[in-house]
């Protein structure tokens, strides 16, 4: 071997040795380090808490160090929180808001501890050498913050308006735009007070967002209602009190509904069982042929109402039933009768867009109307024909009441009938469609009369 090669193997091997004595004198000088208070309950060398030194105390020092050092002021003074032209403060004494010293001062004593010797080493030693700092975390009463915070949004919340659609008292239409409202985000308030708590700058922008409408103008627009399809009032007497208040409940229930295209109107559905507890009165019903009082007298009215504005509609009727005897406020065929959970009126709105009913009571009159998007050259005319005419019975009987052969008591009544209802359909003056829409049957009306013989 060349003597060259020879210093180059002393060579390294000289580096060797120094490179095995440094590290090996590292490891004694981080193991030195680490072992000397490993065994004492006191806080790895290098360890700090919010900036303050406690290392190689104990939990009672350390605290007593916090409590000295740390400054409790910025938790003293109020904050300001700002909307718009309105201020309101909040104490942080109100919300009981604390520095978590106790879990800081557990968490510092945790360094270096638990992990195992090697890992339990290696984290002292970097804590010595480099350093470790335990932020402090801001404890408060969170009902209390929320219970503020929900306080103070409904002095800031306010809740948009949606885009309608009003019907003018000359039948055209006019879209009102939504108006956005105002919230206030109650999760990001909430995070925004924890931050500035600590801070010197006390004032606080709240987060209050737009609150947007859930109708739009657009929304209204496209559900394309442009005009009137059909307007039908009827009368009634105002003396009769109770009957009179049933009609008005009833029509404020179907005012402003709004149906989808090939969505089905349940007269019962909309406006739900006539009780005393949803408002109805004792008046005139109709029930096995004779007029008796009953809870919702007049209802029929509006559902019959109804009934001949959706005729002129030219909209699909899918459910509807005539009264046992005629009613003074319409033509015979043109009724529609309701009771609660057995007969309903049911309607389908059978065009391509969104039909609005309109229902209003002035004084004796009760007038509905139908908007929509039928063809505007549109023109549907009612017609009823009698089919055929039920006879009145007459039947004799004598009153047991009175003496033998001195009265008698005479059924008399008016006929039946039987009536068929036709709705034409033209175009521009052309007929396009006649159709059978209605049979209605009315039964006999006996009347009793004394006579005497």
């Amino acid at each position: 071997m060349s003597s060259g090669a020879q210093r180059q193997r002393f060579f390294f091997f000289i580096w060797g040795l120094v490179l095995f004595f440094a590290v090996f004198l590292g490891i004694s000088l981080g193991v030195v380090c680490g072992l000397s208070d490993m065994g004492k309950s006191i806080i790895a060398s290098g360890v700090s808490v919010q900036g303050i030194d406690v290392g190689g105390q104990t939990t009672e020092q350390a605290l007593a160090t916090l409590e000295s050092q740390l400054n409790f002021n910025q938790l003293e003074e109020d904050l300001l929180l700002r909307w718009q032209d309105k201020e309101w403060k909040l104490s942080p004494k109100d919300i009981q808001a604390r520095l978590d010293l106790a879990t800081g001062i557990n968490q510092a004593m945790r360094v270096g501890r638990g992990q195992g010797f090697f890992a339990d080493l290696y984290q002292r030693y970097i804590a010595k050498t480099e350093g470790k700092d335990i932020p402090l975390h801001l404890l408060i009463n969170d009902k209390k913050l929320s219970s503020y915070l929900e306080d103070l949004a409904r002095e800031i919340n306010r809740e948009p308006v949606n885009a309608q659609l009003l019907t003018n008292p000359d039948d055209t239409i006019q879209v009102v735009g939504e108006q956005p409202g105002e919230k206030l985000n109650l999760a990001k308030a909430k995070s925004k007070i924890k931050e500035q708590l600590l801070k010197t700058d006390k004032e606080i922008l709240l987060p209050v967002e737009l609150w947007q409408a859930e109708v739009t103008a657009g929304i209204i627009h496209s559900r394309g209602i442009k005009r009137l399809l059909s307007s039908f009032a009827t009368n009634f007497s105002t003396a009769k009190e109770n009957r009179a208040y049933n009609i008005y409940v009833a029509a404020k229930a179907i005012d402003g509904v709004m149906l989808k295209p090939g969505e089905v109107f349940s007269f019962n559905k909309i406006v739900g069982p006539r009780s005393q507890e949803a408002g109805y009165k004792t008046a005139g019903v109709i029930v096995n042929n004779e007029l008796v009082e009953g809870i919702g007298g007049g209802v029929c009215q509006v559902s019959s109402t109804l009934y001949n504005a959706v005729l002129l509609a030219d909209l699909q009727i899918v459910e509807r039933s005539n009264h046992s005897r005629p009613v003074a406020y319409l033509p015979l065929g043109r009724d529609a009768t309701v009771a609660y959970d057995y007969l309903d009126f049911k309607f389908k709105n059978s065009t391509g867009s969104y039909v609005l009913i309109r229902a209003e009571v002035d004084g004796g009159r009760l007038l509905i109307r139908l908007f929509g998007n039928q063809p505007p050259g549109e023109r549907v005319s009612i017609v009823t024909e009698t089919d055929a005419v039920l006879p009145s019975p007459v039947k004799v009987t004598p009153d047991k009441s009175l003496p033998t052969g001195g009265m008698v008591v005479e059924k008399e009544g008016d006929s039946g009938c039987r009536v068929n209802t036709w709705r034409t359909v033209e175009i521009n003056g052309k007929e396009v469609r006649r159709e059978l829409v209605g049979h209605s049957t009315y039964n006999p009306v006996a009347r009793i009369i004394r006579k005497g013989i």
